[in-house]
């Protein structure tokens, strides 16, 4: 009964090294190799990009990247528009330009309340 319980705890830790995981890993291809990125690095990348094409503060933009999207989530300073076609754009031109892969789909959500005094 032992021996049975630890080639099963044995199986299990064996199938979780070698099969894939659950973190989302992208490509970042650089001059000498490839880089290797997980989808919290990729998020924090595109919050501070996001973050200076809307003119907020850190707080106020959050980021979820998954297998094939990126969304992006902002709560403008009360009283001042953000402009969601120009935080895509930049957010996208910032993946092109980091030529990530696979290049996920962007979504910008600007959210209909905004911030004081931010």
């Amino acid at each position: 009964m032992g021996s049975l319980l630890l080639f099963a705890v044995g199986l299990a830790l064996f199938l979780l090294a070698v099969l894939p995981g659950r973190r989302i890993r992208y490509v970042v291809p650089s001059g000498r190799a490839a880089v290797v990125v997980d989808a919290e690095v990729l998020a924090s990348a595109l919050a501070r990009r996001a973050r200076q094409a809307a003119g907020v503060a850190p707080e106020q933009v959050m980021v979820t990247v998954g297998r094939k999207t990126a969304d992006i989530q902002v709560r403008p300073t009360s009283g001042i528009p953000v402009d969601a076609a120009g935080v895509q754009s930049a957010v996208e031109d910032d993946l092109r330009h980091a030529s990530v892969e696979p290049l996920p789909v962007v979504r910008v959500r600007i959210a209909p309340s905004g911030v004081i005094g931010q």
